[in-house]
């Protein structure tokens, strides 16, 4: 049996000293809206990264931008990416909430940081594994996994795969998928 380290509390850095990193296999946050830290406060209190619910104020901001919650309290600018762009234009436009397509581009933009982060911190031909499933907003898709892979392209790593592990439908009745990417680590 292994042990387990914790190695900072943010994805985006701030990270312990450890080892460069050969194999990564996360699931970051699905671009749903959904707020993981309210979902999951018991866990939080329980592993001791907070001491009761006033605390999942100061844990969002160190979130990556995944919810509407998270938009709200970030006035952050985003870095911008064309194909991120071209989806989120059209969220202008269309969406429901006017905090969506700044979600969406936060969401790339921090998840860019985390991937140049991990890169930074792996070794080389290190391997990064992604379960990650795509969205839909006011009947605009985002297709998190294609985005997420050119974002962290951006950062060093290629593609080296997409598999769809398995077909869901959104509120509107409309296909979306969770997919496996599998990249490895590019030498800048």
């Amino acid at each position: 049996m292994g042990t387990a380290r914790n190695l900072g509390n943010d994805a985006r850095g701030a990270y312990s000293e450890h080892d460069p990193f050969t194999l990564i296999v996360t699931s970051p946050p699905y671009l749903n809206g959904t707020n993981y830290g309210r979902n999951t406060k018991l866990e939080l209190l329980a592993l001791g990264l907070i001491e009761s619910e006033a605390g999942l104020e100061k844990l969002r901001t160190r979130e990556v931008t995944a919810g509407i919650n998270n938009v709200a309290k970030r006035n952050a600018q985003h870095q911008a990416f064309p194909e991120v762009e071209e989806v989120a234009g059209q969220l202008d436009d269309v969406a429901y909430d006017r905090r969506i397509p700044s979600m969406v581009r936060g969401y790339f933009s921090d998840m860019h940081i985390v991937f140049e982060e991990l890169h930074r911190r792996s070794a080389d031909n290190a391997e990064m594994w992604l379960d990650i499933g795509d969205s839909r907003y006011s009947g605009v898709a985002v297709p998190t996994h294609t985005l997420l892979t050119a974002v962290a392209n951006r950062a060093g790593w290629d593609a080296v795969s997409n598999e769809i592990l398995r077909v869901r439908r959104s509120y509107d009745g409309s296909h979306l998928s969770q997919s496996l990417i599998r990249m490895e680590r590019r030498t800048k």
